[in-house]
């Protein structure tokens, strides 16, 4: 009967048409059971993803999952397409000897083996990853070579990594073998006589090639390349979940090697002049002189408080605390109001109440609060080039006046490129964790008044690096300012327990007998603040010294929505001379403590601090002085995984990249670390004052990311 389907044609044996076809099917067969294989596992993960967070989905309808699996399965076909359009050609290319034989059968299945435990792999690395940095696998997966030992040490005593790993490799095993069974066609179906011939094969390699090629496409909403999720539903979960794990993280292993981690279209760019506009406008005071600096058009000129007659200039100390959020300090609404030492420093001087950072790691942090400069998306600022060249930072300023600049910081600051930074941005002394070797030694040599340091992989214990820091600023015989960086305060919360229990619990009574390893390190690194005032205060640079406190970002990232504003509010303070740091018109007392109610960010402490120092400045920070801006002009520039936020007063305005247009929303921020949805529907003021923030907003976004791409964050002389 199958010699019957045949008919001799010009000396040749030709098959009928759709046994043609047949044999072509049969040289995909591998191809297309892989493709079936990975679009299964990666729409179960879908699922999987969302069940896992429903707790944070709160008005997803059905139709919302339904479109969210119909737009993944695109990006999943986009992925899978890319690994097959090769594997394509090379399977109905190749010459039947090598098709048939065994050595393309093992190596087709390794392959799709390897892939599909790779996906595997990376989709549960991605669920864990989503619960603490509430976004897909990105640039942070890339972002601890430093830490590679310690980070795995402790992902493996945080996660069953190793069940993980071997409910990973026991499933690549069943893959291989299914691929072996059925993953290739069974030689009794794939004889010389079925063998396609080269022109039905060329034919198939053009068509199923285009088809794999198309399929790389993505969706047909955007391409797939943008792996921005503004427009599934309105849920931030759900979007999110119709992405592919697997792309966001090639994606953000690209933008490591790229020049502009930023596409003006994604987030709806205008003209220049109208973005420099909006940016003059939040920016300016009435004070400011304008300086005629083109490519960086808020270069300016500000005024600041006169000092003392006869006063020194006073010395200024940055101390910047690990995720020292304001959910755990109570006069901020915290629920956990663990840091009593924090809010009596904040007592003698300012607090400031509606400080945000401006992004969510310290490298985002530090140049926010060093560099006046807000966070863009993608890689951290401390790692792209622009920064190796001219950027405008507070101790540059300071260094040129005559400061001694320090760094003091217990962990290691190749971290995130820290270093370079700091190193090529006005720092002369920089002190971290291979510095404490010595000092270590001499703890061993002096243990009474030098408390024995605690290492962890991560840092020296706060203690220390606060008493090394006040044995530096005592020698020092002229205006100096100092950076100190803690970092006790972070996971694996790891502190000394014999000082904690003899002299925290001694100081402070509330400490109660069993608590949270969180809590315990705040409360550590909040009393190690406290221990390290006594010690300055009895030292002469204490006097004429202004302190300013400051978390690097908040704790948790996990939010329902692009951004959540109270994610990024965090502690605040100023303490110094009551005739330098209280000098504040916009200040106001309340429960006994003077307190600035102005919306501001880490990027705008550089002004603040400068205008403190009795000389006019010139500079382009992309801040004000809190301490002179009405409480209705402030505001706060904020990014999350890729999102903008715009803080000003109670108002939270929010841009989602995507094509063709960005998603913007509106929200109200809440008392209770919460926030709601706001503006955007039938309320014409509403509306209009969204739109109103969103020119704003998204004006100064503009401007400050321009202006870092051009590596023109810089006063000309």
């Amino acid at each position: 009967m199958q010699v019957a389907c045949w008919a001799r044609m010009n000396g040749g044996e030709t098959i009928r048409r759709g046994a043609r076809v047949r044999a072509v099917f049969r040289r995909l067969r591998p191809a297309i059971v892989f493709y079936l294989s990975g679009a299964l596992l990666f729409e179960v993960f879908r699922v999987v993803f969302l069940l896992h967070n429903k707790g944070t989905i709160r008005k997803a309808t059905v139709a919302d999952w339904l479109n969210c699996l119909r737009v993944g399965w695109f990006y999943d076909t986009a992925v899978l397409c890319y690994i097959l359009a090769p594997a394509v050609l090379i399977l109905l290319l190749v010459p039947w000897r090598w098709f048939n034989g065994r050595l393309l059968r093992v190596l087709a299945a390794a392959v799709a083996t390897f892939w599909l435990a790779g996906f595997l792999l990376a989709c549960v690395c991605d669920l864990f990853f989503f619960d603490h940095y509430a976004d897909r696998l990105n640039y942070q997966v890339f972002s601890y070579p430093v830490y590679r030992l310690e980070v795995l040490a402790m992902i493996w005593d945080k996660y069953p990594l190793g069940w993980m790993l071997a409910l990973v490799g026991l499933i690549a095993v069943a893959c291989y073998t299914f691929f072996r069974r059925v993953g290739w066609p069974r030689p009794d179906l794939a004889t010389p006589p079925l063998a396609a011939s080269i022109s039905d094969r060329m034919i198939g390699a053009v068509v199923f090639g285009a088809a794999a090629m198309s399929g790389c496409l993505g969706p047909p909403e955007r391409p797939a390349r943008d792996v921005s999720p503004s427009y599934v539903c309105r849920e931030h979960v759900v979007n999110r979940a119709s992405l592919n794990c697997v792309a966001t993280l090639t994606r953000a292993f690209l933008d490591i090697f790229a020049d502009n981690n930023l596409r003006p279209a994604e987030y709806g760019f205008v003209e220049p002049a109208l973005a420099h506009q909006a940016a003059r406008q939040l920016i300016l005071s009435p004070r400011d002189v304008p300086l005629t600096q083109p490519d960086d058009p808020l270069a300016r000129i500000s005024p600041a408080a006169p000092l003392p007659a006869g006063g020194a200039p006073p010395n200024v100390v940055v101390i910047v605390m690990e995720s020292l959020a304001s959910q755990y300090v109570g006069s901020l609404g915290g629920a956990n109001p663990w840091t009593p030492e924090l809010e009596a420093v904040a007592r003698r001087g300012i607090m400031f109440e509606n400080f945000y950072a401006v992004g969510t790691r310290t490298s985002r942090g530090l140049v926010g609060t060093l560099g006046g400069f807000p966070d863009l998306p993608g890689v951290p600022l401390a790692q792209r080039k622009q920064m190796r060249g001219p950027f405008l930072t507070l101790p540059n300023v300071l260094r040129d006046r005559g400061y001694r600049t320090l760094f003091i910081h217990g962990g290691n600051l190749k971290f995130n490129d820290v270093r370079s930074f700091i190193a090529g941005h006005g720092f002369e002394t920089i002190v971290d964790r291979g510095d404490f070797d010595a000092y270590v030694e001499q703890q061993k040599r002096d243990p009474v008044s030098m408390p024995t340091a605690f290492t962890t992989f991560w840092s020296v214990d706060d203690q220390s690096v606060f008493v090394r820091a006040n044995q530096m600023l005592r020698q020092e015989t002229r205006p100096f300012f100092a950076v100190i960086l803690t970092l006790t305060n972070h996971p694996t919360y790891e502190v000394p327990h014999d000082v904690f229990d003899l002299t925290v619990r001694k100081d402070q009574a509330s400490v109660p007998a069993d608590m949270t390893e969180e809590e315990r390190a705040v409360r550590y690194a909040d009393w190690a603040v406290g221990d390290f005032f006594r010690r300055a205060g009895r030292e002469k640079y204490f006097a004429n010294t202004i302190f300013v406190l400051t978390g690097d970002h908040c704790r948790d990232q996990r939010g329902i929505y692009p951004v959540d504003a109270p994610n990024f509010h965090i502690y605040g303070a100023m303490v110094g001379p009551d005739s330098i740091v209280k000098n504040a018109p916009t200040a106001v007392n309340r429960d006994g403590a003077l307190r600035i109610a102005t919306v501001g960010s880490q990027a705008d402490l550089a002004p603040t601090i400068l205008a403190r120092l009795g000389q006019p400045f010139a500079h382009c920070f992309v801040g004000r002085d809190l301490l002179t801006t009405p409480p209705n002009e402030g505001f706060a520039l904020l990014q999350q995984n890729g999102s903008i936020g715009f803080v000003r007063g109670d108002k939270l305005m929010c841009i989602s990249p995507g094509l063709p247009h960005p998603a913007i929303r509106g929200f109200r921020i809440l008392p209770d670390r919460e926030q709601a949805e706001w503006g955007g529907g039938d309320n014409a003021d509403e509306t209009r004052e969204l739109a109103e923030l969103h020119h704003l907003g998204s004006g100064l976004f503009q401007t400050a990311a321009e202006v870092f791409q051009a590596g023109h964050h810089r006063v000309r002389n």
